[in-house]
């Protein structure tokens, strides 16, 4: 079987969130020769997140990550706005700010997802 993009990403997505996840569906999917486009909803404990990349060849052509819970929504992608942003075209949205994207990756965007949820299940708990 050919290994897709798709097949990495739900890996990530399972070693990273692991015990938050509460579903994933696969909103879409195509691949046709060097191209594949991907969009993941993944339902969590709290909250949710979703996934979508462009892909050509092996490189991440562009990408938009978005978390919501609460009313809170942080969201990371690579479109070609806010060119003042010193590491243009990737940026963040934060709490109504947009900001540099110093570690532009699907990994560090569940990393720091994942943290947010540790602190509001400690805060729960205290």
């Amino acid at each position: 079987m050919n290994r897709t993009r798709l097949n990495t990403v739900l890996g990530i997505i399972r070693n990273i969130l692991s015990n938050l996840i509460r579903d994933i569906k696969i909103l879409d999917h195509y691949q046709s020769d060097d191209r594949e486009y991907l969009k993941i909803r993944i339902k969590l404990s709290k909250g949710f997140v979703e996934i979508r990349e462009y892909i050509i060849g092996n490189t991440i052509r562009s990408y938009a990550y978005y978390f919501e819970f609460h009313g809170k929504r942080i969201w990371w992608n690579n479109k070609p706005h806010h060119k003042h942003i010193s590491t243009y075209p990737h940026h963040r949205h934060e709490d109504g700010e947009v900001l540099p994207l110093e570690k532009p990756s699907l990994e560090e965007f569940l990393k720091h997802i994942r943290e947010i949820l540790k602190q509001e299940i400690q805060e729960f708990t205290s």
